[in-house]
This record gives C-alpha cells, structure tokens and sequence, in this order.
C-alpha cells in the first residue's frame, strides 16, 4: 500500500481497519508480495466488523522448458478478505476470497 494511500485512510475508522489488516496479512506471508493491493472494504452486515479484501500476484510456478519455448505464464491472483473488529480494531480472521469474473 502506497505511503500517500495510506496517510489518505489514517483519518477514518474503515481506513484503520485497512491499514491493521494490511500490516496482520504481511506479517503472515511477508512483505515481498507482488502487486499487492487493497481491492475491497466494507462494513459487516451487522456493522459488528470491516471485511478488507486484498490482493497480490502469485508467481506461477517454475517449469523447465526448452530455451526457445513460446510459453508465456501468467501469475494467478490470490485474494484473501481479513476480518477486523470494528470497536477493538484486532483481525478476527482470514479467509480465501474468490472473486467474480467481470
């Protein structure tokens, strides 16, 4: 998450949900996640917890092929929704998120 987008979401409860879970979701996987990125928020129903849904590529994985091979590999998206209390501001969980083709 870029330093602006988050200076941006430091003033609202919703963007301190993101940020906390931004950090929880690093600290799980590592920082070195490529084109990682904050792709849904929103309230719970109830308004009890933030649902923020992030996303990142995942290398595709390493096959040997022959040198003057035309295969090109695209990496999969990989999106995971962390829930985050909205009073005590702690994750609560983290789940797989399968999102809808367009």
């Amino acid at each position: 998450m870029s330093t602006a987008f988050q200076a941006a979401l430091e003033g609202d409860k919703a963007g301190r949900a993101a940020i906390v879970a931004s950090e929880w979701i690093k600290g799980v996987y590592g920082s070195g996640l490529e084109r990682f990125s904050l792709e849904e928020l929103e309230p719970s129903k109830d308004g009890s917890h933030w649902l923020v849904t992030f996303g990142w590529d995942r290398p595709p994985p390493r096959v040997p092929q022959a040198p003057d091979s035309p295969v090109f590999q695209i990496p999969a998206r990989v999106y995971k929704m962390v829930r985050v209390d909205a009073r005590t501001g702690r994750v609560l969980g983290m789940k797989a998120r399968e999102l809808s083709p367009v």
